[in-house]
């Protein structure tokens, strides 16, 4: 379907102001693949990925090690609601506070309650 859709929209910009709400300016680059740090538009200029996305992790772009995981992840589960208790993100949770000065996380961010002596 994919393929399809490329074939008949040339000018994905003009697409997204169409059917998709805008919530914040996108910077006008069209990115269709990523490896490692670096990122390609649809006229195959490279970029260097230097941004996070929002509320998540800078891990890069299909690294074998992190393609294991979410294989191996997504095979289990792929999300839950935070109305429920899982392993791995409690586990995250007490390998992000043993490992910073901070006493909580949180969904994905570790949060500052009070500081304390490690």
């Amino acid at each position: 379907m994919a393929d399809q859709m490329e074939d008949r929209v040339t000018n994905w910009i003009e697409l997204e102001s169409q059917v998709y709400m805008q919530v914040t300016r996108r910077t006008p680059v069209v990115l269709v693949r990523g490896e490692g740090v670096r990122v390609w538009d649809e006229g195959g200029t490279q970029y260097l990925d230097m941004v996070g996305g929002w509320a998540t992790n800078a891990l890069g772009h299909s690294h074998p090690v992190i393609v294991e995981a979410l294989d191996k992840q997504a095979r289990t589960l792929i999300h839950t609601s935070n109305q429920f208790y899982t392993i791995p993100q409690l586990e995250l949770a007490k390998f992000l506070t043993d490992h910073s000065v901070l006493d909580r996380a949180s969904s994905g961010i570790v949060a500052p309650r009070r500081t304390r002596a490690r």
